[in-house]
C-alpha cells in the first residue's frame, strides 16, 4: 500500500491485491484530488475494499479466456517451438470471441462442437479446410488434456466432439524416368540453386532441416550429414530447435556426385565470403544469404519455384522433392523402413500414405501378374487347318 503525491492536492494511491489464478500480481491504483489527510482517508477505504482479494479467485470462475493465458503461459512458453506459441496465440484469437467469456468448467462437447463450426465458415467468405480444422481442434485438444492435469476440470470435454479428418493431398512429384530426361537441363543453373534442388531430392529432407546444415553436421569422408536441427522464422525471429520429432534426428546419406557439387560450391560461397569481408557474418551454415547469414525458408521455396518455371518443367514445389525422394525409393524397390526412416518418419504407414506416389508404369507392372491367370480362361488358338476340317 501507498499514498505518494504527484502534485499539489494530487495523489497516487496504490494498494495490493494480492496474486490472481494466473500468479499475475493485482494491484488497485487511484489518482486522488484532495488534502493529505482526505488521500489517506481514501487509502483506508479502498484497502478495506480490495486488499489481498486476489488470494480468494475460486478455481470454478476461471474462463476459458484467463485459462488460455496460464495455458499458453504456464505450458506452451517451455513445451512448444516459437512457431508453434505464435500459431496457439492466432488461433486462441479467433476462439476466444466464441468461448472466451465461458467458464472453464461448464464448457462441453456440445459448446465445442457449435464453436468449431462457426470457425470453419468465420467471418471471411472462404470457408476453412478440415486440416485446418484439425489444427483448432487439436490445440483446444492439448488445452484440455492439460486442464485435466492440472486438475480445473474432471474430463475433457473435446473428446466427444467430432473430430476433423485429415485431408490427403496429392502433391505433384517427379517419377525417375522424369528425372532421367530433365536434369540435364539443371547444369547451369546457379551453383547454390543447383545444390539445394539436388540436396532436396537426394536426402528428402524438409525445407527448415536444409536450412539448419552447417558444414560441421557434414561428414565427407563417410558421405552423410547429420539432420538434428530445423529452422524456421516467426516475426523476424529465428527459431532453430531440434528437428520435428524424435525420428526426425538422423544421418542421411548422399553420394559422390553430392560431395563434388557442395565442394564446388564451398569454393563459390568463399569467394563471396572473401568480397564480402567483415560483411560476411560466419554461422558455418550450407546455404546463407550474402552475407552469410542464414537463408529464409520461404526463400527456398521461392528458388526452387524460379527454377521449375525457368526451365519449363513440371511444376514441383521443394516439398514435392521430399515426395520424390520417396517415390524414386519406392520406385527402385526399396523397404518401407529404410524409406521411413530416410525421411525421418517415426511411423512407416505415414511414409506409405502421405509420401509416395506410383507411377504409371508401376500400375501396368503391377497387373501384369493376373495375365497368366487371365490366359487360362481364353479359348485354344484355332489353327488354318481345323478351320478348313
Amino acid at each position: 500500500m501507498s499514498c505518494k503525491k504527484i502534485s499539489n492536492n494530487k495523489y497516487r494511491i496504490v494498494v495490493e491485491m494480492g496474486y490472481d489464478i494466473l500468479g499475475k500480481r493485482m494491484r488497485k491504483i487511484e489518482t486522488f484530488s484532495g488534502s493529505f489527510e482526505e488521500a489517506k482517508q481514501r487509502e483506508i477505504t479502498l484497502m478495506k475494499e480490495y486488499y489481498h482479494k486476489g488470494k480468494k479467485t475460486n478455481l470454478n470462475s476461471l474462463s476459458f479466456k484467463e485459462y488460455s493465458e496460464l495455458y499458453m503461459r504456464e505450458y506452451c512458453l517451455n513445451n512448444v517451438s516459437k512457431r508453434s506459441y505464435f500459431d496457439n496465440e492466432y488461433m486462441l484469437s479467433e476462439i476466444i470471441p466464441y468461448i472466451g467469456n465461458v467458464k472453464l468448467c461448464d464448457i462441453d462437447a456440445r459448446l465445442l462442437d457449435s464453436m468449431y463450426n462457426k470457425l470453419k465458415v468465420g467471418k471471411r467468405v472462404k470457408i476453412k479446410s478440415s486440416e485446418t480444422m484439425l489444427h483448432y481442434y487439436r490445440l483446444i485438444n492439448s488445452m484440455m488434456r492439460q486442464a485435466v492435469k492440472w486438475d480445473l476440470i474432471e474430463s475433457n470435454p473435446n473428446e466427444k466432439t467430432h473430430r476433423p479428418k485429415k485431408e490427403k493431398k496429392n502433391v505433384e512429384c517427379f517419377y525417375y524416368a522424369e528425372l532421367e530426361t530433365m536434369m540435364e537441363s539443371l547444369v547451369d543453373a546457379p551453383i547454390r540453386d543447383k545444390l539445394l534442388f539436388v540436396l532436396a531430392l537426394v536426402t528428402g529432407c524438409r525445407r527448415g532441416e536444409l536450412a539448419a546444415i552447417r558444414y560441421s553436421d557434414i561428414d565427407l569422408d563417410n558421405k552423410t550429414i547429420v539432420i538434428d536441427n530445423s529452422l524456421k522464422v516467426v516475426k523476424g525471429v529465428v527459431d532453430e530447435t531440434n528437428a520435428k520429432n524424435c525420428s526426425s534426428v538422423r544421418v542421411v546419406h548422399i553420394t559422390d556426385n553430392c560431395i563434388k557439387l557442395l565442394l564446388e560450391y564451398k569454393e563459390y560461397q568463399d569467394s563471396i565470403r572473401i568480397k564480402q569481408g567483415d560483411k560476411w557474418v560466419d554461422e558455418d551454415r550450407v546455404f546463407t544469404g550474402k552475407n552469410g547469414k542464414y537463408l529464409h525458408p520461404d526463400t527456398m521455396t521461392k528458388i526452387i519455384s524460379k527454377m521449375i518455371k525457368k526451365y519449363n518443367l513440371k511444376k514441383v514445389t521443394l516439398h514435392g522433392l521430399r515426395h520424390t525422394n520417396a517415390t524414386i525409393r519406392n520406385e527402385k524397390g526399396q523397404d518401407l523402413k529404410t524409406i521411413s526412416t530416410s525421411l525421418g518418419h517415426s511411423s512407416i504407414t505415414t511414409a506409405a500414405d502421405i509420401y509416395m506416389a506410383v507411377s504409371s508404369e508401376q500400375l501396368s507392372e503391377a497387373v501384369q501378374i493376373f495375365d497368366v491367370l487371365v490366359e487360362k480362361t481364353m479359348a485354344p488358338k484355332i489353327g488354318t487347318k481345323d478351320l478348313i476340317n
